[in-house]
Formats: C-alpha cells, structure tokens, sequence
C-alpha cells in the first residue's frame, strides 16, 4: 500500500513541479517563469534523454548549460518519447539551440 502511495504521490510531484514553464529572452538573459535563468550565450542545447531509474522511467527533456551541470533546467520527465521530441523540438526552435538526443 505504500508503494503504491509513494509511486502515486511521484508521479503528482513531478506533474505540479513541472507542469509549465514560460521561457523569454530579455536582453540576452533566459528567464524561465519570470526568473533569470542563464546567460543566453552559456545555453549550449535541448537535450533528450531516456530515464532508467528505480523510480522514473520515460523520457527527460531539459536544457544544458556550460560549465557542465551547474545549471541544468528539467522542463519535463516521465513523458513519452514522441512527446519528449515534440517539446524539445519546439523549445530549440523557440532558444535557437540543437537538439542534442543522449541515450
């Protein structure tokens, strides 16, 4: 019963965390909900990647800024692996960036 709590509470979690983001360039400044993210030139792609962990499985969607991981933003987890293309696709339009697919 607890497990069965646990994966439910999990999966709300991540739905209320990471249920949109508003992303806007302002003088050369990312900002992601009104909040200044990065500098864009230190934005280095969208990137995809597959979860296998013991409590998150699908697919990950999150930006990938240098110097490596100080300051990576998930936008989405646990999504399908169409829909995860889908919205980097649309997020590397957007920021003018690859899409980078990891595996």
């Amino acid at each position: 019963m607890s497990a069965l709590a646990y994966v439910l509470f999990n999966d709300y979690f991540e739905w209320y965390r990471n249920k949109f983001h508003v992303l806007s360039i302002r003088n050369e400044d990312l900002y992601i909900n009104n909040k200044f993210h990065c500098k864009l030139f230190k934005l280095q792609s969208v990137n995809v990647i597959y979860l296998n962990g013991k409590y998150s499985l699908g697919w990950m969607v999150y930006l990938d800024v240098f110097p490596i991981s100080s300051n990576d933003y998930i936008i989405k987890k646990q999504l399908k692996e169409k829909d995860a293309h889908e919205i980097a696709e649309k997020i590397s339009i957007f920021l003018d960036r690859n899409v980078k697919i990891e595996s």
